[in-house]
Order: structure tokens, then sequence, then C-alpha cells
């Protein structure tokens, strides 16, 4: 089975009961680009804290595993915000940390998934998986990016994809 990393984020969203997204209270928002978390900024004026914001930017690295073929690694992003008033670090970092514990236990489903082999998370990379302070984003959104990688089929040579060879 393939990743659909937005499909699985978006259930995420809505079954996690610390984001609880629905269509009438929206906390769930695609971005392709971390520089503007484009979908958060486009729906800010109805979105709801605290919200999730799944970012595939199609950013991948390669990696030679000393075999024939090298090995494609794709980041995906995940971002956990809850509101708190800019200045006020005491919010801030109460929001983080509720963002952080929102965190965990969305990668504890990804891990979970990953174990029991499934929606396609047998390859996910465990150690891939990072967590990160970040805010403000959007209307006095702070929290958590959490970020991770798969292992990806392996990038093959076609000498059929060139005119000249």
């Amino acid at each position: 089975m393939m990743f659909d990393f937005f499909e699985y984020s978006e259930d995420i969203a809505t079954n996690l009961r610390d984001i609880a997204h629905t269509d009438s209270k929206p906390r769930f928002f695609k971005s392709t680009g971390l520089a503007s978390l484009d979908g958060l900024m486009a729906n800010i004026s109805s979105a709801n804290f605290p919200c999730m914001v799944a970012e595939d930017g199609k950013d991948q690295r390669m990696e030679d595993n000393n075999s024939d073929n090298p090995m494609y690694r794709p980041f995906f992003t995940w971002f956990f915000l809850f509101q708190a008033n800019a200045g006020n670090d005491k919010e801030i970092m109460e929001a983080r940390d509720k963002a952080m514990e929102t965190a965990k236990k969305a990668v504890s489903r990804l891990y979970y998934d990953h174990i029991n082999a499934y929606n396609g998370l047998e390859l996910l990379l465990p150690n891939s998986i990072s967590f990160q302070g970040v805010g403000p984003l959007g209307d006095m959104g702070h929290g958590v990016m959490v970020t991770f990688t798969l292992r990806e089929a392996a990038m093959v040579f076609d000498t059929d994809d060139w005119l000249d060879l």
C-alpha cells in the first residue's frame, strides 16, 4: 500500500481528540511549502486552534546505500499549533507544551501503524522522527513541528529515458 500523506494526516487531525477537525470547525490544513504555510494562511479567518498543518513540499534526499541503485527519502512535516499571545512567554511555552503532548500522540499512531504495517507506513524510518518548537505561525499559532522520512523505491537508470545513449 502506498502512503498518502495528506489523507493520513487528515485522518489523524479528525480522530485525535486534541485536534478534532470537522468541516464546521476546521482544524486541519494542507500546505505545499514551509515558507508561507499556504494552507493555513489561506484559511486563517476560519482556522480554529488547536490545529494541525500537514506540509509536503515534495522535498527529498538521495541516499547511496552501496547497491546498484540509490534510494530516495521523502520528507514530511506536521505542525501542531495552539494559540498564544505574542510577547507572553508563559502562554507561548504552555502552547508549545500542549503541542508537544499532541504531537507525541500523533507520532505514537505513526509508530503503531509502522510496526503493524498499516497505511503504507512499513517504510517509515523511525529514527528520522524529530520535534522542534515553532511560532508564531498564522494568527498567534505556537507549537511543535514534527518531521519524518520514509524509505522509497530505488532510483533506476533507464537508457530508454535518453535520446543520445
